[in-house]
């Protein structure tokens, strides 16, 4: 019997064909791939009633079975095969168990069909003309079935038939595909513009910057976290992280500040722990950086959606710190101007004045302090321009630090230098609290810039409003003082200047020079170490109001050696130590080398 001299021999030829135009008529009615394939293969389960029926697909070297119906799991774990052991004509072509068994041996395929006990099969492709892709239809009995020599001729033609319904369902499913993509953009883009919405409305309603935070983290799904310009947090919404998880990121941006504030990228990335990531952006409006946004993701997590969301976060925050940076700035000013005021001589408007401290929560009618100090570093002519740049941003730090460390502080600039009004509150050491407030702006200024030095002058306390313009020049007198003397100090308080307030505005005069030369000189130019312990010897005694014992024990000598070193002084100096008269010109003469000898004045 040839090969296709029955199939199915109850089937007529006829039949066969009716059964495939209506199979190829419904493929095209179907929706998707999936639905057809099958339609397919259930349509010839039933009406061949065959064991077992597969749709093998072509994918450019490699066969795969894409689905089936019937039981036959050691066949199907053969696969994938390669097309390359495989005859061409097996695949291209309608085929059965009919066929030589040298065909059966010379093909992967074929030698599967045997191996899994098709006593009968054939198989057709389901292929276009000039397809390279394609997928085989097989059919398998597990008992011996006849077949119709006459069906080849309409498997042949049914099956490019099937693969142009095929290819029509899956072109539907395709623009189906499309249009579901397209109205999930739709929805994405308008539930985006929602959000953005709600960010714009935040920023030109709200005062806060916590909801803009939240909105970013909800749209992008990821921890989010605004820092001001200083990398302090501001604001954050935490997902699903560990209640450290804040401060290990706040630790990994300390640690790389001055890159991360004065690297020009604007994007840049940090690894903190074993697996953490945190992305930081810069918020900038022209060239002016009002903070940073940090999102704690790795880099490859960001997709084009992602940066387009964060990119418009990033404009609404510098809308919204841009309108507050404008009401700051302004009350800044309206602030300085006030402080300008009160430290004038003669205060016109006190009902006015009284006005503005009460906007800035000054009490003008309790005890306050003011606080002039001086930032003062060597750097060569071609660094001034960085170092402008640094004064600006560690003034900017020292007040946001100072207002964490006291908010009742009050902080601005006058005559190039820093001024602080503290109120000066009983309950408080007041000596000790000025070393810590010195302690807050050294340590900001040591973390951005070395080799500097800090001065402070510190005023009486004020006790009405007219003492403000009084303790302003104080404290100025104070810093100038505490600059230009030789010791280590570097916090002067006016009220333990005493004298030196006084002496310090006589300046470099000659008749200084020679006051100084003529009391303290015999003693300098006296041998070597000699003439310095003379100079010291003096300066104890007349500080122990020429009480021999109590002089004695501060230097740790004899009573007779101190003895013998007042007469050498007296016979150098040739004056009585005993009159008053001398004993203060000495002690004036002392005070005026502590001003000025740092200069080398007491040499011409």
């Amino acid at each position: 019997m040839d090969k296709w001299e029955a199939i199915w021999g109850r089937n007529s030829i006829d039949d066969i064909d009716i059964h495939l135009r209506n199979t190829a008529r419904h493929l095209h009615k179907l929706e998707t791939v999936d639905e057809a394939q099958r339609f397919l293969l259930e349509s010839f389960w039933d009406e061949f009633v065959c064991d077992y029926v597969a749709i093998i697909e072509k994918s450019e070297d490699v066969l795969g079975i894409r689905t089936r119906r019937g039981d036959s799991q050691s066949f199907e774990k053969k696969f994938p095969l390669s097309c390359s052991s495989c005859l061409e004509c097996c695949l291209s072509k309608p085929h059965c168990s009919m066929d030589g068994i040298e065909v059966w041996k010379s093909c992967d395929l074929l030698r599967e069909f045997e191996n899994e006990g098709f006593v009968t099969w054939f198989t057709f492709p389901i292929k276009e003309s000039d397809s390279t892709s394609f997928d085989v239809c097989l059919v398998g009995y597990q008992e011996e079935a006849p077949l119709n020599l006459q069906a080849e001729k309409s498997f042949r033609e049914y099956g490019k038939d099937f693969a142009i319904a095929m290819e029509v369902v899956k072109n539907k499913e395709k623009e189906k595909q499309k249009l579901r993509a397209e109205l999930e953009d739709k929805n994405r883009l308008e539930k985006r513009m929602i959000h953005y919405k709600e960010l714009v409305t935040q920023a030109l309603v709200g005062d806060g910057y916590f909801e803009i935070t939240k909105t970013l983290s909800h749209l992008i799904g990821k921890t989010v976290i605004l820092f001001d310009r200083f990398l302090h947090p501001i604001s954050s919404f935490i997902i699903g992280e560990r209640n450290e998880e804040l401060e290990e990121i706040v630790s990994q941006l300390n640690a790389n500040r001055w890159k991360i504030v004065h690297i020009p990228d604007r994007e840049q990335w940090l690894q903190y722990g074993e697996d953490n990531h945190l992305g930081i952006w810069k918020v900038v409006c022209g060239s002016e950086l009002f903070g940073h946004v940090g999102v704690k993701a790795s880099k490859q997590e960001f997709d084009l959606e992602i940066r387009m969301t964060l990119n418009y976060a990033l404009d609404v925050y510098a809308i919204q710190i841009k309108k507050q940076k404008l009401v700051a700035d302004a009350k800044e000013q309206v602030k300085d101007g006030f402080i300008h005021q009160l430290f004038l001589e003669k205060i016109e408007d006190k009902d006015k004045m009284i006005e503005y401290a009460n906007l800035f929560n000054l009490n003008l009618f309790q005890p306050n302090r003011i606080g002039v100090f001086s930032i003062e570093c060597n750097q060569s002519d071609e660094d001034l321009q960085l170092v402008k740049f640094k004064m600006t941003w560690i003034w900017e730090r020292i007040r946001t630090t100072l207002q964490l460390f006291d908010r009742n502080i009050i902080t601005t600039q006058k005559e190039d230098c820093y001024v602080l009004i503290v109120p000066d509150l009983k309950e408080k050491d007041s000596n000790l609290y000025w070393e810590l407030i010195y302690q807050q702006i050294r340590d900001v200024v040591s973390s951005i810039m070395q080799g500097i030095d800090i001065f402070l002058g510190i005023s009486s306390r004020t006790k009405t409003m007219e003492d403000f313009h009084v303790c302003y020049r104080q404290a100025i007198q104070a810093l100038k003082i505490v600059k230009n003397c030789i010791s280590n100090k570097r916090i002067q308080n006016f009220d333990d200047l005493g004298s030196l307030s006084i002496l310090f505005d006589f300046k470099e005069s000659f008749a200084v020079k020679l006051f100084i030369k003529k009391y303290l000189d015999p003693l300098l130019t006296y041998g070597n170490e000699k003439g310095k312990d003379l100079f010291d010897t003096l300066r104890v005694y007349l500080a122990m109001n020429g009480n021999l014992k109590e002089t004695a024990e501060y230097l740790f000598i004899h009573r007779s050696s101190l003895k013998y070193r007042l007469e050498k002084i007296t016979d150098l100096l040739q004056l009585e130590l005993d009159d008053p008269e001398e004993r203060f010109n000495l002690m004036l003469a002392f005070k005026l080398y502590d001003l000025f000898e740092y200069r080398n004045i007491h040499h011409e």
